[in-house]
This record gives C-alpha cells, sequence and structure tokens, in this order.
C-alpha cells in the first residue's frame, strides 16, 4: 500500500525530530511571528492531505527537514491519479529512500547513511524483533548524484502566508 503524501511528509518532518511550529518557524523564518501560526495551521493540514501548497512552499519546507521532491511528487501522481507507475521504495517507520536515506546512525550520533535491511525497513529504524536481512541495497544517497539531491533553490521571502494556498486549480 503506498502512503498518502501528507503523511509521507508528516513521517519525514517527524524522524527530523520536528514539530510542526518548529518545521514553521526554520522553513518560513522571515515571516512575522503572528503569521507562524497560520503557516503551522496549514502545514498540519497539508499533512492531512485536504489542502495543497506550491513548489515555493515545498522548498521551504525542505529548508526545515529532508524530504524528496521526486517522492513526495510520485506519491501525488499516485494519490490522484490512481496507480500506474512504479510505488517508491520507503522505509514503513521514517519513510526515507533512495532519494532521502536517513544520514545520522542514532547509536553514535555520526554521519552514517542508512541501509535496506528489508524491502521496507531501513537500518536506522530496524530494531530487536524485526525480520531484517543483511546484505540488502542501501537508499544512501550517491554522491555522484544530482537530481533530487541537489540542494534547492532559495525561495523568495513570502509577504503574505496566504500564498500557502496553490492558486492553480
Amino acid at each position: 500500500m503506498v502512503i498518502k503524501p501528507g503523511i509521507y511528509l508528516q513521517m519525514r518532518r517527524q524522524a527530523a525530530g520536528l514539530s510542526l511550529r518548529q518545521a514553521a518557524e526554520i522553513g518560513f523564518a522571515a515571516l512575522p511571528h503572528r503569521d507562524l501560526d497560520r503557516v503551522e495551521r496549514q502545514l498540519a493540514l497539508l499533512e492531512q492531505d485536504a489542502t495543497h501548497v506550491s513548489r515555493a512552499v515545498i522548498a521551504r519546507l525542505q529548508l526545515a527537514y529532508d524530504f524528496s521532491r521526486e517522492i513526495y511528487e510520485q506519491l501525488l501522481d499516485h494519490h490522484f491519479a490512481g496507480p500506474g507507475g512504479a510505488e517508491p521504495r520507503l522505509c514503513r517507520r521514517c519513510a526515507c529512500s533512495e532519494h532521502d536515506a536517513c544520514l545520522i546512525d542514532p547509536a553514535s550520533s555520526l554521519p552514517a547513511a542508512c541501509r535496506w535491511v528489508a524491502a521496507d525497513l531501513c537500518s536506522r529504524c530496524a530494531g530487536p524483533g524485526d525480520d531484517v536481512a543483511e546484505g540488502d541495497a542501501a537508499p544512501a544517497r550517491s554522491d555522484e548524484t544530482e537530481g533530487d539531491n541537489a540542494p534547492a533553490p532559495d525561495p523568495a521571502p513570502m509577504s503574505d502566508p496566504a500564498t500557502l494556498q496553490d492558486e492553480a486549480a
């Protein structure tokens, strides 16, 4: 079963250890404090798939936490157009993928990309009692790959939080 796009964003935010408020504060730091309440509410709706946002907002979220625009767009397509393409391989606990691997080893707090230990479980999330297969392909990012892993361009500051809503129908 493919997760919904909002659940993917929520899982990646939670994997980064951020609350909705923290994601709003980091990604939308240029907004006055009173507008962050509105941004936080919009992000909650986004994670519930109750609203949709522009690519500029997605780029701002990527300033706050790591996720793949490519995976997010695949999930959007799957959610709205139905099955058709290949389903992305995601960890069932943190939603990491080949495009956005976990990069910190929780045991040592040192940089170390996770790897697949089961079809839907990464090494960072695996725990005692999980059925894991040693030697599976790693979801770690490739330094030779640009694409989705390239840093997002710095989006223009938002002057009006109402621009969170995508105007295009």
